[in-house]
């Protein structure tokens, strides 16, 4: 195990020599890190989202933030496409069961449910998955790592308490609340960020003069690095864990997911 980046930066680098090392020494690394700084009464106890990606070089990007060209006001541009998603589907009362999730809500809250609907129908927004579980974003990375060029894959961890504290609402939110009827997230044990700033990587917040209402005394965000090479390994042990396409997508799309892997692997 290798710390490539450390305190005071908000957030860590962490190389591992393979999955192994990884599923024994995560909590440790993320812990050593932490100890190394301040901790304030206000920032609550350690607790952690997951985030898998196929490579370590892909930005922690939404894909809005990803499509939207440079030249374009990000927030701007961002707050026009959902507020023509919902007067689109609510003029044409395509989402009535979906209105219920929000219905008596106001603000931020109706917004982040019209978002994730938004979402869950392939409309790019600024939400960002996580998980509660670091294996189910270990098996996303290495799902996701065929393509990967740099050969290795990445597993960004978030304090979420931390976060919570150090970044104004306005700025950066964690929502973990349950969005009812929307069963991948539950199956997941999903969670989302949504970035409100006008910076497009939510990398970039993390940086020593990111848009913070209390300086970070320790690091919010861990990059833990595992070379792709270890995509059998890792993935033996998740189906043991019974964490696979079929129990993360409850529906024809996970089945079909998983048909095709099993008899198509991608390398």
């Amino acid at each position: 195990m290798k710390i490539l980046s450390t305190s005071p930066l908000p957030y860590a680098t962490i190389k591992y020599s393979g999955w192994h090392e990884f599923t024994a020494k995560w909590r440790q690394a993320m812990a050593a890190q932490q100890l190394a700084g301040v901790r304030p009464p206000g920032a609550g106890r350690p607790s952690f989202l997951y985030r898998g990606v196929g490579c370590e070089r892909f930005s922690l990007s939404p894909k809005f933030d990803r499509r939207i060209p440079e030249n374009v006001p990000v927030q701007q541009r961002y707050n026009e496409l959902i507020e023509e998603f919902e007067r689109l589907v609510t003029d044409r009362s395509l989402l009535q069961d979906e209105a219920l999730l929000y219905k008596g809500y106001n603000g931020r809250r109706k917004r982040f449910v019209i978002e994730a609907v938004a979402q869950h129908r392939g409309v790019p927004t600024r939400l960002l998955d996580w998980s509660h579980s670091p294996y189910v974003a270990a098996f996303f990375a290495f799902a996701n790592s065929a393509d990967c060029k740099s050969g290795n894959v990445c597993i960004w961890a978030l304090d979420a308490s931390y976060a919570r504290f150090v970044f104004r609402e306005e700025d950066f939110e964690v929502i973990d609340k349950y969005v009812p009827k929307n069963y991948r997230q539950l199956y997941q044990q999903g969670a989302f960020t949504i970035n409100d700033t006008t910076r497009r990587n939510t990398e970039k917040l993390f940086d020593q003069d990111g848009p913070f209402q209390h300086q970070p005394q320790m690091p919010i965000l861990f990059k833990h690095v595992i070379s792709k090479r270890e995509r059998d390994v890792a993935m033996e042990d998740l189906e043991l864990m019974r964490i696979d396409y079929t129990t993360l997508f409850p529906d024809m799309e996970g089945i079909s997911a998983y048909i095709t892997d099993y008899f198509f692997p991608r390398v």
